[in-house]
């Protein structure tokens, strides 16, 4: 029997059409109030955190969720893990009965098979959220954390053959009591990962968001109560559904049919890995029916998270970037990710630590081009104005780890390399410079002195690269080119790896296809003598 992955649209809580006492400035407060608090939250992780990753590149998001599980709230820098947050937080609320949740808990889930993660390197925790005795809610925070051990440098392990040899994967696993990680769990982790410092101290600060979170969540109950809280989470919630349903009636019905390839030369293959996606409009609702190829023994395989949040960033960035975010936009959805053990829809034992950069940013193109096929034949003038190129056209990404002339251990991973990809053009305009993957919407770079007081590397240039976009009425956006060197250091271990390197991101109507991502390790360059 065939297995699937399947995502149905769930029934609204109220309707908002139906008549009751709704005050729409009220509606619009609490609305605004749950983005402050995720907002709140990623203050936290950015004032607490050490790592660049989270202080300068901004690989974290926050999220909150009411008893229920709806999304109510999000800080948004990552757009994908709008899907792992979700997944996550199922995982840790329905493996538990209600008592064997307490106040303070805190969960880890770092598992993409089982507990919602992008990749390993992507470590999410959950907590409740309780007001007097009672759960009213979660809060989750993830940020890519430095190292997760394993073979996989900072959550990446090209030479992995299943998700065993990968890095350590924790499927919703309680790890604080009354918001105290235990420190017998700490010790394990800190014998386990390359940098223990780093890694225990943003997981502190992981803990830290979510604790505050959740207690302003608990100034709300006490300002407007718990019934009108609740009132206005369920009104909003509906208020998202009726405006993107509306949105998405704007397309006309049919069924928009793309494809893609997931690249991989490792162990001796070079081949090209096809999927496939359908999207139907029908009426007021998406649906979107995924195939591909079987799962392969490489780490390009993405989760059933990665996979979801790659499909939500087009239909959040591309389709209804004006509507609030919250539950309403899955209740439009039904997503299947097609048969189970496929590319896009893995099982156990598949790697996935690369999954997000590779089939998953194949699903985000594919959804994206099948949007634009929708809004070009639509009569709306607005949406007609959304047609687009495909985005993500190449990640190129380096992690290396070693230990630096002071004797401690360093791990380096350069976010310009996938941060600096050309947008692509539109119809009203060329493409953004640097626009990076849709997918991971506010992430950047570490400035150049930031990433050098960190890092044993010498920054030698980062500049945009000329012709870099694809040419057309409208063209792409440049990207970024960047070297640097080892610096203050004897060697370093590590990898570079590139998705998008054969298949560019395609233009459309005419335009020609983006560039793609290239690395080079230059050997005896000699280059610190040219400085010296």
């Amino acid at each position: 029997m065939s297995h699937h992955t399947t995502t149905d649209t769930k029934p609204s809580a109220t309707n908002p059409n139906a008549g009751g006492d709704y005050d729409p400035i009220t509606a619009e407060v609490i609305r605004s109030a749950f983005d402050n608090i995720t907002t709140e939250m990623s203050l936290v992780l950015l004032r607490t955190s050490g790592s660049p990753v989270l202080t300068e590149s901004k690989d974290f998001s926050t999220v909150l969720f009411d008893a229920d599980l709806n999304q109510i709230g999000s800080s948004g820098y990552i757009l994908l893990h709008m899907a792992s947050s979700r997944r996550g937080v199922e995982a840790v609320a329905r493996a538990r009965v209600p008592d064997d949740i307490q106040p303070g808990d805190a969960f880890i889930c770092n598992d993409p098979h089982t507990s919602g993660a992008l990749h390993q390197g992507d470590v999410g925790i959950v907590m409740p959220i309780f007001y007097q005795d009672e759960l009213v809610g979660w809060t989750f925070s993830n940020a890519h954390l430095m190292d997760i051990g394993g073979s996989a440098i900072s959550g990446f392990a090209p030479e992995a053959r299943d998700t065993y040899s990968e890095a350590l994967r924790f499927p919703g696993t309680r790890v604080a009591h009354k918001a105290v990680l235990d420190e017998e769990w700490v010790g394990f982790m800190r014998n386990n990962v390359r940098v223990p410092l780093s890694f225990i101290s943003d997981l502190r600060s992981l803990v830290a968001a979510c604790n505050v979170g959740g207690e302003r969540f608990g100034k709300l109950i006490e300002e407007y109560g718990r019934d009108t809280l609740k009132k206005y989470i369920d009104y909003n919630i509906d208020l998202t559904e009726k405006a993107l349903r509306e949105r998405i009636a704007s397309l006309p019905d049919g069924s928009y049919a793309t494809y893609d390839y997931v690249e991989y030369d490792g162990f001796g293959d070079d081949r090209l890995n096809p999927v496939f996606c359908n999207m139907t409009v029908a009426g007021d609702q998406l649906k979107f029916r995924f195939s591909g190829c079987p799962q392969v023994a490489a780490f390009i395989n993405a989760g059933p998270s990665a996979s979801e949040g790659s499909l939500i960033a087009p239909i959040m960035c591309q389709l209804a970037p004006d509507i609030a975010f919250n539950e309403g936009f899955w209740n439009c959805l039904e997503i299947d990710l097609g048969e189970a053990g496929s590319i896009v829809n893995p099982i156990v034992p598949a790697p996935v630590t690369s999954g997000h950069a590779s089939a998953g940013m194949r699903v985000g193109r594919m959804v994206q081009e099948a949007i634009t096929a929708a809004c070009a034949a639509s009569d709306n003038e607005d949406l007609r104005s959304r047609v687009s190129g495909q985005s993500s056209g190449a990640v190129t990404l380096g992690i290396w780890f070693g230990t630096d002339n002071k004797g401690n251990p360093s791990m380096f991973m350069p976010f310009g390399m996938a941060v600096g990809i050309g947008g692509a053009g539109q119809t009203v305009g060329d493409g953004q410079d640097c626009y990076g993957m849709q997918s991971t919407l506010a992430i950047k770079w570490a400035d150049v002195e930031v990433q050098e007081l960190d890092s044993p590397v010498l920054m030698l240039w980062r500049k945009t690269k000329a012709n870099a976009g694809g040419a057309g009425v409208s063209r792409g956006g440049l990207a970024i080119d960047e070297a640097f060197m080892l610096h203050g250091a004897d060697n370093f271990v590590g990898m570079n790896f590139q998705s998008g390197a054969e298949i560019p991101a395609r233009g459309v109507a005419g335009g020609l296809p983006g560039g793609s991502g290239k690395a080079w390790l230059i050997r005896n360059s000699q280059a610190e003598q040219l400085l010296s």
